[in-house]
């Protein structure tokens, strides 16, 4: 049974075509086998193509497409040595939203018409059949193609990387684009990639930004918020972690760049317990935190963080510099962080809220002056709803990273009263920690519930490895799109010295 084009086979020529990647580690069953028959059929598809040799396309031939037989060594040594000799591969990444956009970029001729028009002589371009799902989960993700997830706002786009070296996304959709503005900036994008003899990545986004402007209107508008939960500074794990944990911290910092606001969100759990005695390990990991380059982090109360009545240690609420607002406004990308107590009666196991903390935050939101053009985010540390059916993309990424079936998770004690506080605000997310698992619902008015899995680490009962769980949610309050990334990091350790990192990625309109 053969695949569509996807992020997934994208990742997967990404892997083949980088020298420094190890293809023993590729997959030779059915999925292998399908990737392939998608290449051959792609290739063969495009009249006169220069991508295949005589013998490379007897060799796709010859594969045991519909059988059972394992994709060889020889096969991807083929395949390797024939793309990886391009000085570039290109990948066609339509939105997944705009759906008159997606028609031009998943147009089967599209393709066609730019190799006719000359343009594939020194690398290789891929076109997806369709556009991404709302939710894609994707193992073992290469990072060319992360610099596309890391784009995933400003999609649909162009990704191109250099086999071996650097990989630049270019985005393709303006407001009030048409259908001629993008036919105008694929042609000159591969135009110069063609026409240069040597590609340098870097340069040749600064001259596509110098003249495609208006591409790049509304970047600004972006913010990412760095969603972590359950640290329970400490404890033995977190001892251990919390180095490693801080180095991967700051390399998806750099990644993420410097073009939108970060704000570090920490829904609960910060600390292992309400005593004096973590108080200077807390201290330390908040000022990493602060010292990030990003905006000031944010912490709602979990139930480790408090004492079993809910109150707090008032040298606690010092170290970290507890914000004491109800919201936090960020005004020039029109986002407001709802920060909801849901400890503060005692009941740490489900959690709970009540109508006198409600009512203190809708004074806060009556306050705000143009309130109604603001974004509303709300965060907490228990589950406002129960979470049940994992979406079916998921099911690879959650065997990995977890390794045991996805249980019902209990809501808040008043759920109710919460969820009709959501809807009458218009609140449009809703973030949480508590079960140490990524997971993400939506509820019966349409609001994304989204949990964050432990960022300090879980160890899997697939391969006993630890995983790191970050959420990073970005949103343009002017487009009105949102992602969010779940990813598991692997530490390395134990004799384990490959980092993995598998995502999943949900895109939606707020």
């Amino acid at each position: 049974m053969q695949t569509s084009s996807s992020l997934a086979f994208a990742n997967w020529l990404a892997q083949i075509i980088d020298p420094m990647f190890n293809v023993a580690t590729l997959d030779r069953g059915a999925s292998a086998r399908n990737m392939a028959a998608l290449l051959l059929n792609k290739f063969i598809a495009i009249p006169n193509s220069n991508y295949v040799t005589e013998d490379f396309s007897k060799h796709l031939l010859e594969l045991d497409l519909d059988g059972e037989s394992p994709v060889d060594d020889e096969f991807y040594s083929k395949l390797r040595a024939m793309i990886g000799q391009k000085q570039w591969l290109a990948v066609i990444i339509p939105s997944g939203i705009d759906v008159e956009t997606d028609k031009v970029l998943c147009d089967p001729h599209l393709l066609e018409y730019l190799l006719k028009s000359g343009l594939n002589h020194r690398g290789v371009v891929i076109a997806l059949d369709e556009a991404p799902q709302e939710t894609t989960a994707i193992l073992n993700i290469h990072p060319t193609l992360r610099t596309a997830l890391n784009e995933a706002i400003s999609w649909p786009g162009i990704l191109v990387g250099v086999p071996g070296g650097d990989s630049v996304f270019f985005p393709l959709s303006s407001p009030g684009g048409m259908e001629l503005d993008i036919d105008a900036r694929l042609i000159w994008l591969f135009s110069r990639l063609n026409g240069e003899p040597d590609i340098h990545m870097g340069k040749l986004k600064i001259a596509y930004r110098a003249e495609f402007p208006e591409v790049f209107e509304h970047e600004s508008a972006c913010i990412n918020i760095l969603h972590l939960s359950d640290f329970n500074i400490g404890s033995k794990s977190a001892n251990f972690r919390t180095q490693r944990v801080q180095d991967f911290l700051r390399s998806l910092i750099e990644e993420l760049g410097e073009n939108a606001k970060t704000v570090p969100v920490v829904t609960g759990n910060l600390m292992e317990g309400p005593g004096e005695q973590h108080m200077n390990a807390v201290r330390s990991f908040w000022t990493f935190l602060a010292q990030l380059g990003v905006e000031e982090p944010l912490l709602v109360l979990g139930s480790s963080d408090v004492r079993k009545d809910g109150n707090i240690n008032e040298n606690y609420l010092t170290a970290i510099g507890f914000p004491m607002a109800k919201v936090i406004w960020y005004d020039a990308e029109k986002i407001g962080l709802i920060c909801v107590n849901s400890v503060v009666q005692g009941n740490l196991t489900n959690g709970s809220v009540n109508r006198s903390q409600l009512d203190e935050i809708e004074y806060e939101l009556a306050r705000k002056k143009n309130a109604k053009d603001f974004k509303l985010i709300a965060i907490l540390h228990h589950h406002p709803i129960p979470h049940q059916k994992i979406h079916p993309q998921t099911d690879l990424f959650y065997a990995q990273i977890i390794g045991t079936d996805f249980k019902p998770t209990m809501p808040l004690e008043d759920a109710d009263l919460f969820l009709g506080f959501l809807q009458k605000n218009s609140v449009c997310m809703v973030l949480h920690g508590h079960h140490h698992i990524p997971c993400f619902s939506v509820n019966e008015q349409n609001i994304p519930v989204i949990g964050c899995g432990s960022s300090i680490g879980h160890m899997s009962n697939t391969d006993g490895s630890i995983y790191f769980s970050v959420n990073i949610i970005t949103i343009n309050t002017i487009t009105e799109k949102m992602s969010c990334r779940f990813f598991a990091y692997r530490k390395p350790e134990g004799g384990i010295i490959e980092p993995k990192w598998h995502e999943i990625l949900y895109r939606t309109t707020i």
